[in-house]
């Protein structure tokens, strides 16, 4: 189990999604990504936006997630910010 001290032992999951080709355009910042980069996956939770920012809540714990797509992969570690195109 992940505690403050060890936040590497916190879980990456893995999510299947069609494609990367998804209607709703989400905005990336953070470490590893130079000023941002927009991302669309197909098949988004209703909620993620708001999950993934309570994820962010409790750095250095939480989750990385990789998304695995048709023919490609996307990986998202906990310290991303992400918001939605236009907000």
């Amino acid at each position: 189990e992940g505690k403050s001290v060890y936040p590497g032992r916190w879980t990456t999951i893995i999510l299947q999604v069609t494609g990367f080709d998804g209607s709703q355009e989400l905005t990336l910042e953070g470490p590893g990504i130079k000023d941002n980069a927009v991302f669309s996956p197909n098949e988004l939770p209703r909620m993620f936006i708001e999950q993934w920012a309570a994820n962010r809540g409790v750095f250095p714990r939480g989750i990385d997630l990789i998304f695995a797509g048709n023919g490609a992969l996307a990986a998202l570690p906990r310290t991303t910010r992400i918001t939605k195109e236009g907000a």
